[in-house]
């Protein structure tokens, strides 16, 4: 599918971003990645970097000019669209950020799974990574963006 294609479904709709709309989404991706840090249980540290990546992807998508409907499967939508926007050397990533929603959905709503240290550091430091590489990107495609 492309995004035009999913624009036709009503799953995303072109709409303009704003250099202040990009900036509050990019310092709520930041804020969720200190929350991260901040030494809380591995549930609460993969919650809050669930967050990050999430915003950070909703950077992606702003900045091309799509925002998800508002419906079932828009946190989804918002992980597939990665490699729509930003290429296909971003594919792996969407696809794992895909699977890390749906353990974020089996942890927020049974009773028994929780998260694992591991499974949370490592979520951690790919945000990390992909923080710089939003940044990079948006001021390379869409500098006007992120002018200071």
């Amino acid at each position: 599918m492309t995004l035009s294609a999913w624009e036709a479904e009503g799953l995303l709709r072109k709409e303009e971003p704003s250099p202040e709309e990009i900036k509050g989404f990019l310092r709520k991706a930041d804020e969720c990645i200190r929350d991260a840090q901040a030494g809380q249980t591995p549930h609460g540290q993969f919650t809050a970097v669930y967050g990050a990546a999430r915003f950070l992807c909703t950077v992606v998508l702003r900045a091309a000019g799509y925002r998800v409907a508002s419906a079932e499967g828009h946190h989804e939508m918002t992980f597939r669209a990665l490699p729509h926007v930003m290429g296909d050397a971003q594919l792996g990533r969407s696809r794992a950020y895909d699977a890390y929603r749906r353990r974020r959905s089996a942890l927020e709503y049974q009773p028994v799974p929780t998260a694992t240290e591991t499974e949370a550091s490592k979520f951690l430091a790919d945000v990390q990574r992909f923080r710089g590489e939003v940044e990079l990107w948006l001021r390379q495609h869409h500098p006007a963006l992120v002018a200071d």
